[in-house]
């Protein structure tokens, strides 16, 4: 699964509040980078699944999404703490 982050919405958000363009820019780029993620490697894949002869268990799939769920639960905790960072930004220059 990947995120889609709008980088250009968020560098004109945050120059809509006083920060320059190339300083929007970077910040826009930064967030970007931590909140988007490419696709699922092979070797990524190979670790998630199981191997053919194994039957994936209740417990197998439990420890499989909670993975999924604290990777999802650090990236929402980035989002927000990017916007704390934009809105502390923007009270500087305000």
């Amino acid at each position: 699964m990947s995120i889609m982050f709008d980088t250009l919405g968020y560098s004109k958000y945050l120059q809509s509040v006083g920060i320059s363009q190339p300083e929007a820019d970077k910040f826009a780029f930064m967030a970007r980078d931590y909140v988007s993620e490419g696709p699922l490697t092979k070797q990524e894949l190979d670790e998630l699944l199981p191997l053919e002869d194994e039957l994936l268990t209740k417990e197998a799939l439990a420890e499989l999404f909670d993975a999924h769920v604290n990777r999802l639960t650090v990236k929402i905790g980035i989002v927000f703490l990017l916007g704390l960072v934009g809105f502390a930004v923007a009270m500087v220059y305000l």
